[in-house]
């Protein structure tokens, strides 16, 4: 592992992580799921996307409604400029009018857009 960041690159993929033996000790949990997965309850389908992911053509979201996600997340780490804010809002309208369901935003960073919150 050189602890350098390695976006994911599988769509609709997801494997088993084995978990740090210091996590197997204290939950008994010897590996987890991840990838590009959704959380389905009885009452709706939740998804989550990375910020950048927002801005990309071929964005996760768009998937994800066909797939049936009905709640959308983005913790966005976007920095501050003038007028960026219209761009996002227009972005996620773009993305629940092809989709539907409701999307959720954050943007974690402050507007000094250097420090993240």
């Amino acid at each position: 592992m050189t602890g350098s960041f390695v976006p994911w690159k599988g769509s609709r993929i997801v494997e088993d992580f084995y978990l740090p033996r210091m996590i197997e000790k204290l939950h008994g949990q010897k590996k987890c799921r991840i990838g590009d997965a959704v959380i389905s309850t009885r009452d709706t389908c939740l998804g989550t996307e990375t910020c950048e992911e927002l801005w990309t053509p071929q964005n996760p979201g768009i998937g994800y409604g066909l797939d049936g996600v009905e709640i959308l997340s983005n913790s966005s780490g976007s920095h501050w400029e003038l007028r960026k804010l219209h761009t996002r809002v227009e972005l996620i309208r773009g993305a629940t009018t092809k989709a539907g369901g409701i999307y959720l935003y954050a943007n974690q960073q402050g507007c000094d857009g250097e420090r993240m919150y």
